[in-house]
């Protein structure tokens, strides 16, 4: 054997399961330290290399010519390539072996199989609690309040709906979008009220399931101060009439799934009845139980009208007052068309 420096292959020593990683040189001081006690001739670290370590192979003897052998479990890793190797494996599989984890799939299944554990709809119900897709829905916006139109409902009498925002309750409506319908935003309705506030064409589809209108409403009447059980003094009121197909506006079989509060408006005037006179509808009070209490709330109500499902639906609410009391009126938000029974 010549003096000349050879390489020397070693295998990589059997390794226990990894603890937490040490710094590399605390690491390699280790090795350095059991390679010393095999008599094996290395180098120690070069401290002129600004920390880098390396081991050089020293003269070997022919009595050491046992080193060449890979298989013995006491040589030393090469502290160039299997220390870096060391900490590369270690940052790849963060700092544990592969043997002491269970292989158990992607983490990104586990996230993906917590996520299908997650009952549907959102809040934590089941999928058909969810509200349904409207047809038609609106809070009045500036936009929603250009599609809607308005008008006298007969000869006589005066058109009082406006569509729009104002201050305070009831004014700015039931949601935070600050839209409402009402019969003159922010005032009394007129004396001799007679008009209508008409949708736009709503597609409900060729389906035959059941058809829900709802809307959320504010009524106050000249009946007011009664006890608003549909006796004398519910006077001034509203209601609901639907249209399919271009055709004439009918109130017959349009009414809240528990019925009008009053069984007949009382709104007369000189030359002629408001167009809701001596018909059912909203009138005193909104608010439940019914009869409402003295104070007026906002109430959500229901109409099925399944039998009026059509490409072309139009919606239309009449208000009519007689000529003499007056109040602050109907006020109307947050309505829609949609599938559906009622109640809710």
């Amino acid at each position: 054997m010549d003096d000349s420096t050879r390489s020397v292959s070693f295998a990589p020593p059997h390794r226990e399961p990894r603890r937490p990683l040490v710094t590399a040189a605390v690491l390699l001081f280790a090795v350095a330290c059991a390679t010393a006690s095999d008599d094996i001739g290395t180098t120690p670290p070069d401290s002129g290399t600004d920390g880098d370590i390396h081991a050089d192979a020293a003269d070997v003897s022919d009595d050491d010519a046992a080193v060449e052998d890979s298989s013995h479990d006491g040589d030393p890793p090469d502290l160039a390539g299997d220390a870096g190797d060391d900490v590369a494996e270690a940052a790849d599989d963060g700092g544990s072996d592969a043997d002491d984890v269970p292989d158990d799939g992607d983490a990104g299944d586990d996230v993906a199989e917590a996520a299908d554990d997650v009952p549907d709809g959102g809040d934590g119900g089941d999928a058909g609690d969810a509200e349904p897709s409207p047809y038609y829905r609106t809070s009045f916006s500036d936009i929603d309040c250009a599609r809607w139109t308005t008008g006298r409902a007969s000869s006589g009498g005066v058109d009082d709906w406006q569509c729009g925002s104002g201050t305070g309750d009831p004014d700015s409506g039931h949601d935070a979008e600050g839209g409402v319908l009402a019969t003159r935003i922010g005032a009394d309705y007129s004396l001799r009220s007679n008009g209508f506030a008409e949708s736009p064409a709503i597609d409900t589809g060729p389906g035959t399931g059941p058809l829900r209108l709802r809307l959320w409403h504010w009524m106050e009447t000249e009946g007011r101060d009664t006890d608003c059980t549909g006796s004398s003094g519910d006077n001034d009121g509203g209601l609901v009439a639907v249209s399919t197909g271009g055709g004439p506006y009918t109130t017959s079989g349009v009414e809240p799934f528990d019925g009008y509060p009053c069984s007949s408006i009382d709104a007369w005037f000189g030359g002629g009845p408001a167009f809701v006179d001596g018909q059912p509808g909203f009138a005193c009070r909104s608010g439940r139980p019914r009869p409402p209490p003295p104070a007026v709330a906002w109430e959500q109500v229901c109409f099925d009208i399944s039998a009026f499902r059509a490409p072309d639906l139009r919606i239309r609410l009449y208000f009519g007052s007689d000529a003499f009391v007056v109040a602050r009126g109907w006020y109307v938000d947050e309505l829609s068309v949609e599938d559906g029974t009622c109640p809710w």
